[in-house]
């Protein structure tokens, strides 16, 4: 059985998010001042906010953000609150381009599912993605950060990682930041599934369709030559008839 919520107070609040004190009271037990941490702006489900990790030629794009209260950089996925009113996959789309200066088409957003930042203290949820064939934007068409002028404290500049390395550096804990990790292994779960040929594929599969090419041009030769022959055998057999 749920605990019962006896009563609340405010403990403080900011643009983004309103901290609650909740006395509980459930099994024989009470709690007071359990700390709630809630979004001021939250769509269906708590969704609050998005982490998309983006891919271009294969490889994938992460930063190396400044955490004040661990004190110390984490390589991260692209994380970003949806605004009021705006599709969680446009806001995607938006914190990608502010972020990391990269685009992705509409059609190349992957949703990869939810997941919970911190259950026993957030009242939020997230929503992940992998941005696929990202290219640089232009900034005079889109609003891009400038690498001289970060948009948040501790935001730090994109790396571009191939598939092994990102590999490593999620299993050795050079990432420990939850949202990332969890993005990155339903990427690489996705990306698996969907048989996504990789960068050191493309010579292969090219050398084997030309190889497939040739192979079919060969054999339509022989038979087109073995046609002719024949041709030329009933020819013959007809003027020696004559």
């Amino acid at each position: 059985m749920p605990p019962i919520l006896t009563s609340r107070r405010l403990v403080y609040a900011n643009s983004k998010w309103r901290v609650y004190a909740d006395d509980l009271r459930g099994d024989g037990t009470t709690v007071d001042g359990y700390l709630v941490v809630e979004p001021v702006h939250a769509g269906p489900g708590m969704v609050t906010g998005i982490a998309v990790l983006g891919e271009t030629d294969g490889r994938f794009a992460l930063l190396h953000n400044h955490r004040h209260p661990l004190g110390q950089r984490s390589w991260e996925m692209v994380k970003g609150f949806i605004d009021e009113g705006e599709n969680p996959a446009d806001a995607a789309r938006r914190e990608l381009t502010e972020e990391t200066g990269l685009v992705c088409r509409p059609e190349d957003l992957v949703p990869l599912g939810s997941f919970t930042p911190e259950g026993a203290t957030m009242a939020a949820r997230g929503l992940l993605f992998l941005a696929r064939r990202c290219r640089p934007a232009d900034p005079e068409d889109v609003r891009c950060r400038d690498v001289s002028d970060e948009i948040e404290i501790g935001l730090g500049a994109t790396t571009l990682f191939d598939l092994e390395t990102v590999e490593r550096m999620a299993g050795n804990s050079e990432i420990e930041d939850a949202a990332t990790l969890i993005g990155i292994y339903r990427a690489l779960a996705w990306l698996n599934k969907s048989r996504v040929t990789n960068n050191d594929e493309y010579p292969k599969a090219k050398d084997a369709l030309k190889w497939a090419a040739m192979t079919y041009v060969v054999a339509a030769l022989a038979s087109i030559a073995t046609l002719v022959q024949y041709i030329l055998l009933f020819m013959g057999n007809n003027r020696n008839r004559n």
